[in-house]
């Protein structure tokens, strides 16, 4: 066998792997909590007319103290923007969490939802939610994530404004 053969053989072995481990792109991005993919919970409650456009979701916790205050932050913005925003309570049930935003002078017109005993999400999803979101401001576009920002970030950003 010629050199030249076996140089033609190789070229033909690599494209044919390159053609074929090729990923088909979706017309829908995955699940998931970074900026392209779809949120679980928006993925849930997509009925919702309000989430066909742009929202803001804030994940929070009842037992951390700087999570509620930013959750609070969260829907002062989304009310002086005019966006409907979404209030997640991971580790609360919906009167629970009802009552906490509530006492925290969360805006009127947040969605509230505590994720405990949850009718609409899963039990995957609020576990999932409670191992990597809490904390997270999430603002979508038709339930897709633009951008998240960190507690941190969103923390020093309100003692500044303040």
């Amino acid at each position: 066998m010629s050199s030249k053969t076996f140089v033609f053989g190789i070229l033909i072995t690599l494209f044919a792997v390159i053609l074929s481990s090729g990923r088909a792109l979706t017309v829908e991005p995955d699940l998931g909590y970074n900026p392209g993919e779809r949120l679980p919970m928006l993925e849930v409650m997509n009925d919702d007319e309000e989430m066909a456009g742009q929202a803001i979701v804030a994940v929070w916790s009842a037992e951390d103290a700087t999570s509620r205050l930013v959750n609070v932050w969260a829907s002062h913005q989304a009310a002086k923007e005019g966006v409907p925003f979404v209030s997640i309570c991971v580790d609360g049930r919906q009167g629970d969490a009802e009552l906490l935003a509530k006492l925290d002078h969360v805006n009127a017109r947040t969605q509230v939802m505590g994720a405990v005993s949850s009718d609409t999400l899963n039990r995957d999803v609020v576990q999932a939610l409670s191992r990597r979101a809490v904390g997270k401001v999430f603002y979508t576009q038709n339930g897709t994530t633009q951008e998240v920002t960190q507690m941190a970030s969103l923390w020093s950003g309100i003692q500044r404004s303040e």
